[in-house]
Parts: C-alpha cells; structure tokens; sequence
C-alpha cells in the first residue's frame, strides 16, 4: 500500500471480484484482501464487461493492437526533442490507411523509442478476458510490427535502422467517440471506460470527472453530461 498524490492510497493487487452488501460494495482481491466502501467506481478498461456483472453490459468495441518500438540513439533524441505526434492519413498503404506517431519516449529500460501504431491488428479480436490476457503475453503479432517498422522508416527516413521491439496494445471504443463517465444501471456503480485511443493526454481531468461524479453521486463539472453517457448493449 502506498500513498499517491492528492491523498489516494494505491493498492498493487488484482480485483477479482465486487458484490453489493447492505451498505455499499465489498471487493475482494488475488490477495486475499477485502475492501468495502458506499460506492464502487470501474475505471476497468477492456475487461469491464467481463468483470463481474454488476451493471448491464456497455456498449464497447475492443481492438487489439500491436506497436511498434524503434530504439533511438542519444543524439537522434536530442534531434528529434521538438517533434510532435504526428498523424498520417495516407492510400498508398491499402492495410494501414493511417497511422499515428509518438515522439521519442524514454521507457523503464532506460531507453528512448518512437512509437508507431494503426489501431487495429484487424485478424484478431478479443473482448474475453482470457483472450485479452493471452495477447498481452503473446508480445503481440511480429509480422504486424515488422510491416510497421518498415511504414516508420518510409515516413521518417533520416531515422537511423537500430533496433526495436513489438509491442500488444489494447483500445476500447465507445459508440460516441468520448469516454463513458457515468453511473451505471446498478445503483451506487459508476464507470470512467471507453479512451477511444486518444484518452492518455487526457487521463487526469478524465480521472477528475469520475472522481467529481463518484463524491457527489451526481454530475458536477462543467460538461454536458450527455457527452459522456454510457451506452448499453
């Protein structure tokens, strides 16, 4: 257990399940561990419609992607420090018709990479969380990030060959293109679910919305409610 900023305590334990007691929820966990509380907020990504069964199922396209990384030299990421993300739309690649670019990152291995993506490995689909737990330790689809590697160097050609890696990914899309930050059908459940692929730049006021809408029990920030409605299947 640990004390992050603003006053949250994060737990590094895996949830496995959550039931409704008289006065709230209780969440057990591979741990062993019990919480309970007046309300139960899932921030649960891809695996929210399989993770118990506490609302109806949400209306969410889930897309497995594999990226890819090129390792990047000391001196090529201080040339490359004031490039931006970049997103191409192009025809003269009928299996990726876009893709999208991060500028060099520095990553737990102490090295920096661009990241290069499309979305959608469009061969292999999962919404199970079986099938999402045997992609993300399958390291992705290696012919996929070849096809990539080569797309990146056609689009950064001055980028000299290294080395790089793949890596899985997985999007979850919401049927009005905007996260879903709303009380569920199950009174006393909320959900913060559905990034849509942008959602990482606008992770902290997302956070903050869910967070407004769990203390309050009802919406308090200057948005449209609407805009972040769940959608049911």
């Amino acid at each position: 257990m640990e004390l992050a900023g603003r006053g949250a305590i994060v737990l590094r334990d895996t949830a496995l399940s959550a039931h409704p007691t008289g006065s709230g929820f209780e969440v057990r966990t591979t741990g062993g561990a019990v919480y309970r509380g007046r309300r139960l907020l899932l921030a649960t990504g891809a695996y929210t419609n399989g993770f118990d069964r506490l609302h109806p199922r949400l209306d969410l396209d889930v897309r497995v992607e594999t990226v890819w990384l090129e390792r990047v030299s000391p001196p090529d990421v201080e040339r490359l420090r004031t490039m931006p993300a970049i997103w191409y739309d192009f025809e003269e690649y009928p299996a990726f018709p876009y893709a999208y670019l991060l500028p060099p990152v520095r990553y737990p291995d102490g090295h920096h990479y661009v990241k290069i993506g499309v979305d959608r490995d469009p061969d292999a689909e999962h919404d199970a969380p079986a099938g999402i737990n045997a992609f993300f330790r399958s390291g992705g689809n290696a012919q996929r990030g070849q096809e990539l590697r080569a797309l990146l160097h056609t689009l950064l050609p001055d980028l000299p060959l290294a080395e790089g890696l793949t890596k899985p990914c997985i999007l979850t899309y919401t049927p009005h293109g905007r996260p879903m930050v709303d009380a569920a059908r199950t009174a006393g459940v909320f959900v913060a679910v559905g990034g849509c692929g942008g959602a990482a730049k606008s992770s902290d006021e997302i956070g903050r919305m869910a967070a407004l809408l769990v203390r309050e029990g009802t919406w308090a920030h200057d948005f449209d409610a609407g805009l972040f409605r769940a959608c049911y299947c």
